[in-house]
């Protein structure tokens, strides 16, 4: 499938604005992408005897090893293939569920995936079988500021600014973790710190706030 700016060409919910169903009026779409742990659906199957199949509950991607993602919450980041998608809620299952089993609405609460919108990769061709990954930003800068604090530095991430680094035999599109404090670039300890980073965080690249004088 071809990424677009806003959502996979041709789909329906692609597109930087959507129609409110409230209002009525338009607004920024945050619904540009769906995606559905394949778990949720296993357990669908197994619970309602069901052979509903990848994309069958309507999602554009369909995840496997990040469980029913019900507890991704906004803010999360998944990337796959260098393309970054930020999650902005839950996805509801809509009444058409019960074409399948007049239960499936039901049981399909907290099990429908995740809404969330393009931050990065239009353009890119996603295919069946890329790896995904999961960032809960604020979690990692928690663990990233236990890292720094006890050397006079905070942590925060780039905002918007990603970089490709190389992980196994596969590359990584990874968040930038910049330092601030009163750090020089020439103290001793940089390397370290660094080095903990990238070794125990799903960051690849870490920048320094350059101190003056």
């Amino acid at each position: 499938m071809l990424l677009g700016a806003h959502g996979f060409i041709g789909d329906t919910h692609a597109g930087e604005k959507r129609i409110s169903r409230r209002t009525g009026k338009l607004k920024w779409n945050d619904r540009q992408i769906s995606l559905v742990g394949k778990e949720a659906i296993d357990y669908l199957n197994k619970h309602l005897s069901l052979s509903l199949k990848p994309g069958d509950l309507a999602e554009n991607i369909t995840t496997e090893g990040l469980g029913d993602l019900s507890n991704l919450r906004e803010g999360h980041i998944l990337i796959v293939g260098g393309v970054v998608f930020v999650v902005t809620e839950q996805n509801d299952p809509c009444s058409n569920l019960a074409l399948y089993h007049k239960l499936l609405v039901k049981e399909s609460y907290g099990r429908r995936g995740v809404l969330a919108v393009v931050e990065r990769g239009a353009g890119v061709l996603l295919r069946p079988g890329m790896t995904i990954d999961l960032i809960d930003k604020a979690e990692v800068l928690s663990r990233a500021n236990k890292i720094v604090l006890p050397y006079g530095l905070s942590a925060e991430f780039l905002e918007g600014i990603y970089s490709v680094g190389v992980q196994g035999d596969e590359r990584s599109y990874l968040p930038v973790l910049c330092l601030i404090g009163s750090m020089r670039v020439d103290d001793p300890h940089l390397p370290q710190i660094s080095n903990e980073l990238t070794n125990t965080l799903p960051i690849n690249r870490v920048t320094l706030e350059m101190a003056r004088g």
